[in-house]
């Protein structure tokens, strides 16, 4: 009778729960690289001229299919950011064609609750970037940029925009 006691005792009260399982304060891991699957822009424009216009500028140009953000468990990260901009000639003046660009960046985050904040280097400027993580996605805060759409000529211009970019593990 002893034994099966004991038996009963090893074996349950090995899996029972430690005491601190309660706390509340659970982190979902995440470390790893992030895929960009939305770069949504307001206005909308419609940059492939096929005479619809998106806010997602992932779906007017492959431009931006190259951007990533790999999160390090040193709280480093590497990444690359994707832009659009309009071909200069050999004089520097602007063209109506336009051009991908791409800067590769590093840096360190910052994790609290559900806020990552990437402090990095771009064109020789300190630069934060604040993510929000819900599950395997992060996602930006609403951000201010110069946007390249088209007038209603059909004349490529920059213009006021905001962005959000989401990535997805």
């Amino acid at each position: 009778m002893n034994l099966k006691f004991l038996f009963f005792l090893a074996v349950f009260g090995l899996t029972s729960c430690s005491s601190n399982d309660d706390s509340g304060d659970v982190k979902l891991p995440i470390f790893g690289t992030y895929k960009l699957v939305t770069y949504t822009t307001n206005p909308t424009s419609d940059i492939n001229n096929d005479g619809t216009t998106s806010e997602n500028q992932t779906s007017e140009t492959d431009c931006h299919d190259s951007s990533f953000l790999t999160l390090n468990d040193d709280n480093t990260f590497k990444g690359k950011l994707t832009f659009l901009e309009l071909e200069s000639d050999t004089n520097g003046v602007e063209t109506q064609n336009i051009e991908c660009f791409s800067e590769d960046i590093t840096g360190t985050f910052v994790r609290e609750n559900e806020t990552v904040t990437l402090s990095y280097t771009f064109d020789e400027v300190e630069k934060t970037l604040v993510l929000t993580l819900v599950n395997n996605q992060i996602t930006s805060k609403k951000m201010d940029i110069d946007l390249l759409t088209r007038d209603d000529s059909n004349t490529l211009v920059f213009v006021d925009a905001t962005l959000i970019l989401v990535f997805e593990k």
